[in-house]
């Protein structure tokens, strides 16, 4: 399926609250791992403070629900700490229209996506709409191609534009989520202006918009000059500073990157974007291209990064 939403690069889905009383809890988990940075699929924070509103509803009809493994398990899935439900939520603003208490989140859902196409697809406990590509969450869950025709099948490429407005765009996500991004990319030098600086500044704005803290790189001294790095890193702090903008502090080094490498494995070929909740993979790197070009890109869960965060904490000594 096509993303027909604004939203070019990323799938943002209208949900509705799931209702535990009509799902077993392998199903509720289900449905929540098909959101996320691996699918490139998110939950849309409408309304604002969705999962604090889901999770409330969930705790009051887990109230009336007896003790034993059922209750326990559906607790675990809402109060999961290794991937938690609200880092598959999109929260960046999507829409001007006010939600309307006075009606369904459903109707409100509907009544945005008619307007505003702000939606790849609406999930709903039991409404169906298929003009406005309205589904239910059985539905999502009993068929499969309908998944992956929606995109939730796992490590579905993406070809975007090889600008350095793409590169920001389809990075939000993961930056909405995150407190620290990785780059690592033996090829990238900002300094050059020509292929990397203006995407190196535009994933930079999009870290500041989203709230990031820190962002590490390691640059390859084969590929630059560190002296140049730093005036450079220097330059663009007072820039940021000056337009009263936030820093979000930079760690950074230029090693050896084939000192990444361990246990025989090739870590430094890839070229990558990532932190604790999973990445993004550049196939031709962040490099922007003045033609009509493309770049692929594939999007990976946390476990693909563990051994990649663990070399740069080695090298860098975190």
């Amino acid at each position: 399926m096509e993303n027909r939403s604004k939203f070019q690069y990323n799938k943002i889905f209208g949900v509705e609250y799931p209702d535990i009383n009509d799902l077993n809890p392998r199903d509720l988990n289900h449905f929540f791992q098909n959101f996320g940075i691996e699918t490139n699929s998110f939950i849309s924070n409408i309304p604002e403070k969705w999962f604090k509103s889901f999770k409330n509803k969930a705790y009051e009809q887990l109230q009336r629900m007896q003790d034993g493994p059922t209750k326990k398990y559906f607790e675990e899935i809402i109060n999961s700490k290794d991937y938690p439900i609200k880092k598959r939520i999109y929260t960046k603003k999507l829409t001007d229209q006010n939600y309307d208490s006075g009606k369904t989140i459903v109707e409100n859902l509907i009544s945005i996506q008619s307007k505003e196409d702000c939606f790849h697809a609406i999930f709903t406990n039991g409404s169906r709409d298929e003009y406005n590509n309205t589904y239910t969450i059985s539905t999502i869950l009993d068929n499969e191609a309908l998944r992956k025709d929606l995109g939730f099948a796992k490590k579905t490429g993406l070809w975007i534009d090889a600008k350095a407005e793409s590169f920001g765009k389809v990075c939000e996500p993961l930056f909405t989520i995150s407190n620290e991004i990785y780059l690592q990319d033996q090829f990238f030098n900002p300094v050059d202006r020509k292929f990397h600086g203006r995407v190196f500044e535009n994933i930079y704005e999009k870290m500041i918009d989203c709230g990031v803290e820190r962002f590490i790189i390691l640059f390859n001294k084969e590929k630059v000059n560190q002296n140049r790095i730093e005036s450079y890193l220097e330059e663009l702090k007072k820039n940021v500073l000056k337009r009263g903008k936030r820093w979000v502090a930079i760690k950074h080094d230029t090693v050896t990157y084939s000192d990444l490498d361990i246990d025989g494995k090739e870590l430094s070929h890839k070229r990558y974007i990532y932190s604790i909740y999973g990445g993004l993979e550049f196939d031709k790197g962040f490099q922007e291209s003045s033609n009509s070009n493309k770049t692929l890109v594939d999007f990976h869960g946390p476990e693909q990064f563990l051994e990649f965060k663990n070399a740069f904490r080695r090298v860098l000594d975190l």
